[in-house]
Formats: C-alpha cells, structure tokens, sequence
C-alpha cells in the first residue's frame, strides 16, 4: 500500500472513530429530553419549512423511506408533528410541527448548542472536521 493511500485509510479511520464519538455523545445529551438524534435533526428540517414530505425528509437525512416513516409515525404518536394533505395535489402529504413539536425543537436546540460548545472543548481535532 502506498504512502498516500496508507494517509486515506487513516483518515477514515480516524473520521469513523470521531462520527461514533459525536453521535454517542449527542444521543446522551438528547436522550435527556426523549429525542434521539436523528429526530432532533428531522424536527429541526420541519422548523424551518411547511412543505416536506417523507420522501423529501428522507432525502435530507440520508434514510430509506420505510425508515423516515417509521420515525414519522412515531413523531405523530408523541405529537410532535402531524400530517396534512396537500393543498393542491392529492397524492402528496405534507409533515408539519405542532406546538409540541416546536417546543421540542427550542429545548432540542439549546441542548444541540451547549453540546458543541462541550465537543469542540473535549475534542477541537474532531470539532474542526465536523463543524
């Protein structure tokens, strides 16, 4: 193996090793409020838009679809979003927040925040690659 890739493999490595450390460490945080990470990040997706959809969600987060809607239905069932037709085409269904789910957001948001602060403290080589 060369030099060059030897450095590449490395670099994975390391970058794995720090995306596990982030996630275990965020979804320690976030657990504290009944979220795990990837929930926190589609509630936060749906604060800044009225028109997603699954498919859409799905997209931005990198999921299949059968996983967005799962996590879907189970933001539904803790009302913290809801479904709602398509104002101009039937075949669509639109995920929107409800008050809970805003509220949710905001606590999501602080915890996110201090989070970094704390990450970028405990580990600035991986805070620098991340944010």
């Amino acid at each position: 193996m060369s030099k060059s890739n030897f450095s590449h493999v490395q670099n994975a490595i390391a970058f794995i090793s720090g995306y596990k450390k982030f996630t275990s460490e965020l979804n320690t945080d976030l657990k504290s409020i009944g979220l795990a990470p990837e929930s926190f990040f589609m509630l936060h997706i749906l604060a800044g838009t009225t028109d997603q959809t699954t498919t859409r969600l799905a997209d931005r987060l990198g999921m299949n679809l059968p996983t967005a809607t799962k996590l879907i239905d189970r933001l539904v069932s803790d009302n913290y979003v809801h479904r709602k037709p398509h104002p101009s085409d039937r075949r669509q269904i639109r995920i929107l927040l409800t008050a809970d789910g805003l509220k949710k957001v905001d606590e999501g948001q602080r915890i996110y925040a201090s989070f970094v602060v704390s990450f970028k403290e405990t580990s600035p080589n991986l805070a620098e690659i991340i944010f």
